[in-house]
């Protein structure tokens, strides 16, 4: 689970691992993931990977000495303890002994007895386990006092409540979706009174941590093993952190339970689809919390040209971390849900969490294709014709489009920044604008925008001819030219049709008199990878280090030349 901002000074975030959870040895090279029955039966982890994720769960877990809620520690960069939690149970098997065992204990979920310290791996009182009736879950709490200078871990009765009454309506809203239940907890739950069939979701004091919550799966994960039940650890009573308790327990019990859902499907699937689809998930069932918004300034709404599917680690320099959040692609699930909402034919059907469980069966481990993410989220797109007219391609370009304007464009986007354009003032003489390769040459899942403005000499008669030079068909490229009024207001939005070889010429009308200027919005909608090949460097951002795109793959349409000239003809 994420950090979200807390209003304590000096509170940052801290990095968490991203593994390559499936063989290096497959390779895919139209960017579909091998089915599960052809999936190696052991993942391929280097000992350098499997300290590296020890390292990342324990720096995530040492508190400041003494825990009070005062002196909570201040984390390095961004925490991410679930999929810190989840690399290390895939990884662990390539430990030594004695880190293994210091893994297992990390990855073992909450018990009662801590008598003095702040052992994460410990409740600080006796247990009390509520486990309503009808429901799919069992919350475990203690109400015991601490003793002096240890951790006060205690929930009240009210907290107690709040809690089940969220659980009860996050579990009824994905359950009406038909999205699947957690899987059965066959692990210690039983010690704490749960019946094995429930999710254990235990109450603590996570501010020493500078957590609201996370979930993991007990133990490490055996080999081949692709889904997982988990146990959730939430904050105890939310005090202290930058917003109002019920809000804050709102979104984290929507965002983690929506995580314990991911990993009936596929418990291993790509980090910026796990986070950015969780954090699209709180925002649809507490659609007035709204507390993803603060993502999106390291979102595409801001940073075209930083590719989707990108997710930082502990890798990435530090530049990167500056432009892009992990958690900011949960606005393209949003665009992808508002068209879901208003074009799917069938009432029943138009539920923004049916989408969600659409994607995941394809991107199902167990009783699935075992799509990785995007290969998933492509297939839906195109399937479902009626909603997403033209495919991917056009799909992917009508979101860098919609960006431009997120006002208008989303049901929320008078809260949205958007991107901004590449500005061109033509002048009077101008007669021809080319692109720069400093800017076309985008990689996969990116996109730019391109502001023509008519010099004022431009009269009735003056048109622009555009010529389009893009990659071919498979690469997924994608144009859209917007004429705008003189009042700012859209004229015209013209989908460009490129041919086999990925070239089109269109001409339009270019009079300052009733125009304002046209917008050329052109992307790389290219899901296509040569998966499981591991850690790649970027080439778009100086300075960067390696990290992995979705299915830890080689995207196979980087760096091609997304091109147009502009020519005025008066």
């Amino acid at each position: 689970m994420k950090l979200r901002s807390l209003a304590v000074p000096g509170l940052g975030l801290v990095t968490a691992l991203t593994l390559a959870v499936v063989p290096a040895s497959a390779e895919d090279r139209d960017g579909s993931a091998a089915p599960t029955s052809t999936r190696a039966a052991t993942p391929s982890f280097s000992t350098d990977e499997a300290v590296a994720a020890l390292a990342a769960v324990e720096a995530i877990f040492v508190p400041t000495p003494g825990g009070a809620r005062a002196r909570a520690r201040a984390p390095r960069s961004d925490v991410d303890a679930t999929l810190a939690l989840r690399d290390l149970a895939v990884s662990a098997r390539q430990l030594s002994s004695q880190d293994r065992a210091t893994a297992e204990r990390l990855l073992a979920r909450p018990v009662a007895g801590q008598t003095s310290g702040v052992d994460r791996g410990a409740i600080n009182g006796v247990l009390t386990s509520e486990c309503p009736s009808g429901k799919t879950y069992c919350v475990h709490h203690t109400t015991t006092a601490p003793a002096p200078g240890t951790r006060d871990d205690r929930a009240s009765g009210s907290d107690v409540r709040a809690t089940k009454a969220v659980l009860d309506k996050v579990t009824k809203k994905y359950a009406g979706a038909r999205l699947r239940t957690p899987l059965r907890d066959t692990g210690n739950g039983s010690a704490a009174g749960n019946p094995n069939s429930r999710i254990d979701v235990y109450l603590m004091n996570l501010r020493p941590y500078g957590l609201y919550g996370y979930c993991a799966n007990e133990g490490t994960l055996p080999a081949g093993t692709y889904v997982a039940p988990v146990y959730c650890v939430l904050d105890n009573d939310f005090a202290d952190y930058g917003q109002s308790p019920g809000a804050a327990r709102k979104v984290t019990v929507a965002h983690e339970y929506f995580h314990a859902v991911q990993a009936a499907y596929d418990w291993l699937e790509d980090a910026w689809f796990m986070e950015g689809m969780a954090a699209w998930a709180e925002d649809e069932v507490y659609d007035g919390v709204n507390d993803n918004l603060q993502y999106l300034k390291g979102s595409q709404l801001t940073v075209t040209r930083l590719p989707l599917d990108y997710f930082d680690d502990h890798l990435a320099s530090s530049e990167h971390k500056s432009l892009m959040s992990r958690y900011g692609s949960w606005v393209f699930f949003r665009y992808l849900s508002e068209q879901w909402q208003k074009k799917t034919k069938k009432k029943a059907q138009r539920k923004p969490l049916v989408m969600a469980r659409e994607i995941f069966e394809r991107a199902a481990a167990a009783h699935g294709p075992d799509d990785h993410s995007l290969k998933a989220i492509a297939h839906v797109v195109n399937k479902n014709k009626r909603v997403y007219k033209g495919g991917f391609a056009r799909t992917y370009n009508g979101f860098a489009v919609a960006n431009q304007r997120t006002k208008r464009s989303y049901s929320e986007g008078r809260s949205y920044p958007s991107a901004k354009p590449i500005v061109t003032n033509l002048r009077k003489r101008t007669k021809k604008v080319r692109t720069l390769k400093s800017w076309d040459r985008i990689p996969h899942l990116s996109s730019y925008t391109v502001r023509l403005v008519p010099h004022k000499s431009y009269q009735a008669r003056t048109k622009v001819k555009i010529a389009f030079k893009l990659p071919k068909k498979a690469a997924n490229p994608g144009v859209t030219v917007r004429a705008f009024k003189k009042n700012g207001k859209v004229k015209s939005t013209t989908w460009v049709k490129l041919n086999k070889r990925g070239k089109a010429t269109r001409t339009f009308a270019f009079s300052r008199k009733n125009l304002k200027f046209l917008e050329v919005t052109v992307s790389n909608g290219s899901v296509s990878s040569r998966c499981w090949q591991g850690q790649v460097d970027d080439p778009y951002v100086p300075g960067s280090q390696p990290f992995a795109w979705s299915c830890y793959g080689h995207p196979s349409h980087d760096g091609l030349r997304h091109k147009f000239t502009a020519t005025v003809r008066r």
